[in-house]
This record gives C-alpha cells, sequence and structure tokens, in this order.
C-alpha cells in the first residue's frame, strides 16, 4: 500500500528513469513471492483516506528512523547517474593544463 499514486504508476509501467535499481528490485521480490504461489497486489490509497491506521505506523517508523535510533542492515545504492555524475565531478576537479598548454593559452 502507499499513498504515492506515481510510484504505483512506475512500478507497474517502468521506464528508462532513475530509480530503476529499486523498481527491479520490487518486481524481483514479486515475482519470487509470486512462484511461492501469494498473491502480490499494489494498493494506492489516497493520503486523506480515513481509516488507514498503517499510514501512520509507517510514518511513526519512518521518523523513528530519520532520528537515527534505527539503522539500515545495509547500506542504500546511489543511482548509477548519481555515481557516475561525481565521477565526473571529481575528474574535472582535477584536470589542469600541461605546464607547456598553460604558456600557449596565456600567449593567445
Amino acid at each position: 500500500m502507499t499513498s504515492s499514486r506515481s510510484a504505483l504508476q512506475v512500478i507497474v509501467q517502468p521506464q528508462q528513469q532513475s530509480g530503476q535499481c529499486t523498481i527491479q528490485a520490487i518486481h524481483r521480490h514479486a515475482e519470487r513471492l509470486r512462484k511461492n504461489g501469494n498473491i502480490v497486489k499494489m494498493l494506492w490509497v489516497p493520503s486523506g483516506a480515513g481509516g488507514f491506521t498503517m499510514a501512520s505506523e509507517a510514518k511513526a517508523e519512518a521518523r523513528r528512523a530519520a532520528r537515527g535510533t534505527c539503522r539500515p542492515k545495509e547500506a542504500m545504492y546511489q543511482a548509477r547517474s548519481t555515481r557516475i555524475r561525481l565521477a565526473i565531478t571529481q575528474l574535472q576537479q582535477h584536470m589542469t593544463l600541461p605546464e607547456w598548454g598553460r604558456k600557449v593559452f596565456q600567449a593567445n
């Protein structure tokens, strides 16, 4: 269950966008559950829906995790595009003209 309609739409119809690693993991886990005879349903519940008590429980758990009292079991992945962007940025910071290139550039 989620109150994010757009998240469900991305999971149902994945396209080339950020978060593909997470979407693929969701599909793998859902397929594993199906193979074991389980039924997997994804439901959208509007955020203002009354009587949806699990939403408040989920928010409380998220707040507890954000305070630092809860640590993830494993490190979260970084999106590949983010890793590539960071690597390019680091390379650009260290890139300088060679000594002969500086002289030519200054002469012009």
